[in-house]
C-alpha cells in the first residue's frame, strides 16, 4: 500500500478531531489562505502527546510542501472523479471495518469533521499521491549504484563472526577436549555437515559460548527429534564483510527512499517558484515566531480574524 494512501488516512481521521481552535494564517498560495489549526491538525498525524504546536521549520516546511503539492496537481490538470473518490471511500470503510454508511456516520458524529471538509482533505491527498507518483517513476536504484554504495561504506557491513561446522547426527557424545577435523570425521562418520557463519543474535542460548570458544571446540548436542545437532569450531571469533549480496535489496531500498525524497525536494522548489506563495510568519533562530508576523501583511489579515 502506497506511503501517501497510508499518510491520508492517518491524517483524514486526525484532521478535524481536536475541537475548536482559534486561526491564523501561516501562509497564502496564490490567494488561498492555510491556517495554524490546519498545521495543528496536520501535526497530530505524527503521534505528538501534547497539542502544543511546535517551532521547528522542519515539520513546517513538510506541511507547507503537503499543501503546495495539491495546488499544482490541479494547475497542472490533475482531478479527482467520482468514481475515484467512491473507490477511496469503500477502501477507507474497509479499513475501519465499517461499511460506508456506518464510516460516514462516524467521521461525522463522532469525529465531528463536516462531511465537505473530509471530502476535500482526502481530495488533496489523492492530488498529492497522483503528482508524486508521476514525479518519481522513472525515480531507480540501479545494481551498479548499490555496488558503489557498498564499496564506499563497506566498514559499515562488518559482522563479528564464528565459523562453524553444523553437524546433524544420531550419534550423541559428550564433548570433552578440542578436536581436529580428522575427529570429526570419525567421530560423525554419516553426519550431515555444513559450513557457516554465526552471527550474534542467531543461536542466543550458546552465544557466549561459541563467541569464546577456541578452534576446535565442539558444543552442543542440541536435540533435534531424533538427531543431535553440534557447532564444531572451525576459526574463532573473528570480522567478516556482509556479502553485497545479501545486502543488496536493502542498499537500494535505502538508496531509493532518499533518492525519492531529494527529488520530490527539487520538484517543491520548482512548484514554489511557480505559484504565489506568501509567508504569514518570521524566521527567529531557526524557529518559527508565530507572534511576529511575516509578510502576509494586511492582505491575508483580512482573509481572517487573528487570535490574540
Amino acid at each position: 500500500m502506497s506511503v501517501f494512501y497510508l499518510l491520508f488516512i492517518s491524517l483524514s481521521i486526525n484532521y478535524f478531531g481536536l475541537g475548536n481552535i482559534a486561526d491564523k494564517i501561516l501562509f497564502v498560495v496564490d490567494d488561498k489562505p492555510v491556517l495554524l489549526s490546519d498545521y495543528k491538525y496536520y501535526l497530530s498525524l505524527k503521534d505528538k502527546k501534547n497539542l502544543n504546536i511546535p517551532k521547528g521549520i522542519a515539520e513546517f516546511n513538510d506541511f507547507k510542501r503537503f499543501y503546495i503539492i495539491s495546488v499544482e496537481a490541479e494547475s497542472k490538470g490533475y482531478s479527482v472523479t467520482r468514481e475515484e473518490m467512491d473507490r477511496d471511500r469503500k477502501m477507507l470503510a474497509q479499513q475501519m471495518m465499517m461499511n460506508e454508511d456506518e464510516m460516514i456516520k462516524y467521521v461525522e458524529d463522532v469525529m465531528k469533521i463536516p462531511r465537505q471538509k473530509f471530502i476535500k482533505l482526502r481530495k488533496i491527498f489523492i492530488l498529492d499521491n497522483y503528482y508524486l507518483s508521476s514525479v518519481l517513476r522513472n525515480v531507480k536504484i540501479s545494481d551498479v549504484e548499490a555496488d558503489n554504495f557498498y564499496n564506499q561504506h563497506k566498514n559499515e557491513f562488518k559482522q563479528e563472526v564464528v565459523k562453524v561446522l553444523l553437524i546433524s547426527s544420531d550419534n550423541k557424545i559428550k564433548p570433552d577436549k578440542i578436536y581436529s577435523p580428522k575427529d570429526i570425521s570419525i567421530i560423525f562418520p554419516d553426519a550431515v555437515t555444513q559450513v557457516s557463519y554465526v552471527k550474534r543474535g542467531e543461536y542466543y542460548k550458546y552465544e557466549k559460548d561459541l563467541f569464546g570458544a577456541k578452534k576446535g571446540k565442539l558444543l552442543g548436542p542440541i536435540v533435534s527429534g531424533k538427531y543431535y545437532n553440534y557447532f564444531f569450531v572451525l576459526e574463532s571469533k573473528g570480522e567478516r564483510f556482509i556479502p553485497f549480496s545479501a545486502v543488496k535489496s536493502r542498499i537500494k531500498e535505502s538508496m531509493l527512499l532518499k533518492k525519492r525524497d531529494e527529488k520530490i525536494e527539487q520538484e517543491v522548489e520548482k512548484i514554489a517558484k511557480r505559484h504565489y506563495v506568501i509567508k504569514c510568519f518570521g524566521v527567529s533562530n531557526g524557529e518559527i515566531d508565530y507572534n511576529n508576523r511575516g509578510s502576509c501583511g494586511d492582505r491575508a489579515g483580512n482573509s481572517i480574524k487573528d487570535s490574540k
